[in-house]
Formats: C-alpha cells, sequence, structure tokens
C-alpha cells in the first residue's frame, strides 16, 4: 500500500494541490491576490483602524507672505474636496481670538489679512506669537508651518492610497515655487515604505538562500538534477502555504513574512533526509518506509511547537502560528512527494559524494566522542546555559520602532525625524478626561488642574507639546481683556468661563471637547516612535 502510495497517488496529490494554490493565489487577469499589510495594527499595535493624519510641514526660504497664507489656505479647501478627509488645520485657517476695538473678534489668519490686507505683516506677527501656534502650527524659527489632515480609510490599502494622494496634492501645489520645501509624515505612507522594505529584503533573502541551498545540495551529491528537484520541492510547499495565507483572507504583516524563509528552511531539512535516505539506500520505497516515522515524528512535533503560539490574543501570532504549521506539513509532504518522484521519474540515484560523507562522519564521530568523553561537563554547561538564556529570555521587552525599521537615509525617516525636531514630534496620543456631566469640565479648579497635568507633560523630554481645552480658555480671557500678556490664565468665575464659551470659542475648539463640555481631551505631541517607550509614556 505504502509503495502503491508513493508510486501514484502522492505525486498526483501534489501537483493537484499546486494546482489549486496557483489558483488561489493569481487573479484570471494575472495580478496576484497576494497583500502585504505593514501597518502597526496588523501585528496588534494601538492604531486607530480607520481614522489618521497625514502631518505636512510647508517650509519656506525667506519670511512668509500673505499670499503664502492664502495659498496655504486654498490648498486647504481642495484637500476638504477629496475622499476620506475629515478636517484640515494650519496656522492659516485655525481660528483664534484677538481684541478689536473693545471687541473679540474669531477668525482665521487668512480671511483676516482678507479684511484688511494693508495689516496683512502686522496680523502675521500677531500670529507667530500667539502660544495657540507656536511649536503647533508653526515651528520655532517661524519658518516651517504645519499642515495636519485628518482622514478616514476602511482598509490598510485604502489609507495608504488616501494618504499618497494627500501627499501627492500636496506636493503639486507647491511644485511651482523653488523657495518652498515639503516635509510629510503619515502612518500609512510609513507603514507603506515597510512594507516596500520588507518586500525588497526578502526578494533577496529567498533567492539568496535558495542559491545556499543549491551550493549544500550540490557539495553532498554532485548532481544537478537534483539540485532542480530539490528546489521545487521547496517552491512547492511555499506556494501551498501562501496560498492557505490568501483562502483565509489574510494579508503578510511584519510577524507573517518570516514564513516563506521559515518554510524555506524546514522544507531544506526535510529534502536533505529524502535524499540521504535514497543515497543509502538503493531502493526508494524501501528508503521511504525506513524513514516515514522519524520524519512524521518531526513534523508532528515541529506542527504543535508552532501551533503552541496560537494561544495568545495577538492575531498576527495566532496567524504566524497557523501558517507556520501549515509550512511545517507542506515542507515534509513537498519532501515526500517531489522528490522521489522525480527520481524515479528521471531514473537518478542520489549518491553522496564521498570526500563530503566522510568529513560528515568523521566531524560526527568526533562531536560524539567529545560528549561521551566528558558527558558530566557537557550537562553541567547545558544546564547553566538554560539556566542564563532563561533569564536572559524573560528580560526582553517586547517593542517594535517602525520609522526606525527604515533606513536613516530613507526618505520617509528623514520626513518624520524633520517633523519631529520642529515640531516637538510628530507622533500623536490624546488623553481622555470625562467630567461629572454638562459644563462640569468648564470649572476653574478642573481646568487648572488639567493646565497643571499639561505642564508637567511637557516639562517631561519625551513629550514635545501639549495643548488642550485651557489654552483656548486663556487665549479668549487674554482677548478680552485686550490682549494684555498677564491676562493668559484661566479665570476664577466659573459663569464668566461659559460665557466665554458661547460668545468667542473657535470651532477649532470642539477638537479638545464636545458640545455639552462633559469631557475634554489634551493632544500630546510626542518624538517617541517605540511601542515599549508609549506605553511607559
Amino acid at each position: 500500500m505504502f509503495k502503491r502510495m508513493y508510486r501514484r497517488r502522492a505525486p498526483l496529490l501534489a501537483l493537484a494541490l499546486t494546482a489549486l494554490s496557483l489558483t488561489a493565489l493569481v487573479r484570471p487577469d494575472g495580478s496576484f491576490r497576494l497583500q502585504i499589510d505593514s501597518s502597526p495594527s496588523a501585528i496588534g499595535a494601538a492604531e486607530s483602524q480607520a481614522d489618521f493624519s497625514v502631518f505636512a510641514g510647508i517650509t519656506f526660504d525667506g519670511s512668509v507672505r500673505a499670499i503664502d497664507i492664502a495659498e496655504i489656505a486654498q490648498l486647504e479647501a481642495r484637500l476638504l474636496r477629496m475622499h476620506g478627509v475629515l478636517s484640515a488645520e494650519s496656522i492659516a485657517t485655525t481660528q483664534t481670538p484677538q481684541s478689536v476695538d473693545d471687541d473679540i473678534e474669531v477668525k482665521s489668519l487668512y480671511h483676516r489679512q482678507l479684511d484688511s490686507p494693508e495689516r496683512a505683516e502686522a496680523l502675521w506677527q500677531a500670529a507667530q506669537d500667539d502660544p495657540l501656534n507656536k511649536g503647533r502650527l508653526l515651528s520655532a524659527d517661524n519658518r516651517t508651518i504645519a499642515l495636519v489632515v485628518d482622514a478616514r480609510g476602511d482598509t490598510p490599502l485604502a489609507r495608504q492610497a488616501i494618504a499618497t494622494t494627500l501627499r501627492q496634492v500636496i506636493v503639486d501645489a507647491f511644485a511651482h515655487r523653488t523657495d518652498v520645501g515639503v516635509n510629510m509624515t503619515s502612518a500609512p505612507l510609513i507603514s507603506a515604505s515597510i512594507g516596500g522594505l520588507l518586500i525588497r529584503q526578502l526578494g533577496i533573502v529567498l533567492p539568496v538562500a535558495m542559491i545556499g541551498f543549491a551550493m549544500l545540495i550540490w557539495l553532498s551529491f554532485r548532481s544537478w538534477p537534483l539540485i532542480l528537484v530539490s528546489l521545487v520541492a521547496v517552491a512547492a510547499a511555499n506556494l501551498w502555504t501562501l496560498a492557505a495565507l490568501v483562502m483565509f483572507g489574510w494579508s503578510l504583516n511584519l510577524v507573517t513574512i518570516i514564513i516563506p524563509p521559515l518554510v524555506m528552511a524546514l522544507c531544506v531539512a526535510n529534502v536533505t533526509h529524502v535524499l540521504a535516505a535514497c543515497s543509502d539506500n538503493g531502493q526508494i520505497e524501501d528508503s521511504l518506509s525506513e524513514l516515514r516515522l522519524p520524519m512524521l515524528l518531526t513534523i508532528i512535533t515541529t506542527t504543535i511547537g508552532l501551533l503552541a503560539l496560537a494561544v495568545t490574543d495577538l492575531v498576527s501570532i495566532q496567524q504566524f502560528a497557523i501558517l507556520g504549521a501549515i509550512g511545517a506539513m507542506a515542507s515534509g509532504f513537498a519532501a515526500w512527494t517531489f522528490v522521489p518522484a522525480a527520481i524515479r521519474l528521471f531514473q537518478i540515484q542520489p549518491t553522496m559524494w564521498p570526500p563530503m560523507e566522510s568529513r560528515l562522519v568523521a566531524g560526527a564521530n568526533r562531536v560524539a566522542a567529545f560528549v561521551i568523553a566528558h558527558d558530566k561537563t557537557v550537562v553541567r554547561t547545558g544546564v547553566v546555559a538554560l539556566v542564563v538564556l532563561t533569564i536572559g529570555a524573560l528580560l526582553v521587552e517586547p517593542g517594535a520602532r517602525y520609522i526606525r525599521d527604515l533606513p536613516r537615509t530613507h526618505p520617509e525617516r528623514q520626513a518624520y525625524e524633520s517633523i519631529s525636531a520642529l515640531f516637538g514630534g510628530a507622533n500623536t496620543f490624546q488623553i481622555d478626561i470625562e467630567g461629572a456631566g454638562q459644563d462640569a469640565i468648564l470649572l476653574p479648579e478642573i481646568l487648572s488642574a488639567v493646565d497643571r497635568l499639561q505642564t508637567w507633560l511637557e516639562a517631561r523630554p519625551d513629550v514635545g507639546s501639549a495643548i488642550s481645552l485651557p489654552d483656548y480658555v486663556k487665549s479668549i480671557h487674554q482677548a478680552l481683556q485686550s490682549g494684555e500678556p498677564a491676562q493668559w490664565k484661566i479665570p476664577d468665575d466659573s459663569s464668566l468661563i461659559k460665557q466665554m464659551m458661547i460668545i468667542a470659542a473657535p470651532r477649532d475648539i470642539y477638537q479638545y471637547t464636545d458640545l455639552n463640555f462633559s469631557r475634554l481631551h489634551i493632544r500630546i505631541n510626542t518624538p517617541v516612535v517605540e511601542t515599549q517607550a508609549l506605553r511607559q509614556l
């Protein structure tokens, strides 16, 4: 029965699996269904599933003019008409309160300059000095204006497409200006760059590994046909595994991207075992009969070990466990089917090259003799190594450094680091504070406590800036007091604060609170990119 299965059924089943895998991987138009998702959310890191931000730094070589502010405002208007864009903010369009003729005016810089073009320079100077803008929407040297676009995409590919389109539109808007430079960063853009880098690296690693495997087969058996057969088996095992990934509806991510090299390593070991067994015994069926139990046990234990990883809550690790187990079984099946069938079909007799065999046997004998002669020392050393390595494993801190996975010369990393240096970090997160009811967060003691929290946060080296409702309250109060610098403070009267919100609250204030003033948000910019450091922060 065993011989009959290997003569007919197993090779036919392997060919059928290959045909089915090609059907699963390739669309009728010739494109591949296999997708890459290198976003942090794909491996379980904290990231919004739909909303994301694009952060652009627009740097002017000379002084910023009124026409420049108008150009940025018009660009924002175009961006807001684009699919997926939720909002856009810059120093040109953000509303700020100002004292004008014993009254308070809430307008954007762009509209103020339109209304009073003769005061354009003075208005620009006032915007530069506004604490709501400095360090958040305008760099410290007053030469780089931040443009923050919030957008939404339902899938990683949709987010990457929207972010790429936004970048193109923003870059094209200033393409005619030789005195303007644009840097942009966004999580989808970084993810796309990391995905592309992974694919390029995989395109190097896999061929190099295949060449190394071919050299091993050549040194061992000195047979070109055996090299070809072995590479076909490795390719088939990877093909079956990747087809399973597509059929499950998954994408390659930062974890599962290592599945192809893993399957290749497992298949190389299994193919080498089959070739060595056929070299020792002239009858293929007899060789496989002797080999099937130890190989089957090896495959089963490897599969169980990989499946043990599936108990984690991280989806990416679960996918790696399942695909690794499928790859382990696929590598064994490919070695058991393609190699024997090809040996029989082309009448190849695997023969270990005598010099290689003698060296391997001699080396193995020396190692065995050493272990037998120093058995106690070997055991003690192994126990000590196990203890030391276990302690080291427990000290490993999990984390990811997405942007720093890119080379220092990569444009995405350079853009991220440039913006991060100018604005205290291009990475943002939010602290939500919920009050007891309507107008709860307008109490002076609550606003003062939040203001103290922001001051403490901004004093930390891992925080670039923090902005929230108290900053707007202080800005409105200062405008009501004729712009006196000493009036940049939170009033002690809660009734006055409520009145201020009614008569002078800019629309941008609702990025940091709700309509009922029952909760507020502190938006924090940080240069930290490592997930472990972010969790600690």
